[in-house]
């Protein structure tokens, strides 16, 4: 299993950054409507929502920048699924 709890942060950190080097070319093809193209609009809705749940907890400041500490925060985004 690529996402065992022990290092499911490391892993997803990894698989995410191999999606986002694929980003332009895939945007290239010109795909058509499916679940690929669900699933990557699913990702950009996590990121907003994750960014949003730090921003409102005070952990992302006017520059983009990550409060210290703010990898070991609670927050809840509204849209997880």
């Amino acid at each position: 299993m690529s996402n065992m709890s022990y290092c499911r942060h490391e892993n997803t950190a990894s698989d995410l950054l191999a999606v986002i080097d694929n980003w332009g070319e895939w945007a290239e093809a010109a795909p058509q409507p499916g679940s690929e193209s669900a699933a990557r609009r699913h990702i950009i809705e996590l990121a907003l929502a994750l960014t949003r749940a730090l921003e409102a907890e005070g952990l992302v400041d006017a520059l983009g920048e990550l409060a210290e500490g703010a990898e070991f925060a609670e927050v809840y985004p509204e849209v997880w699924r």
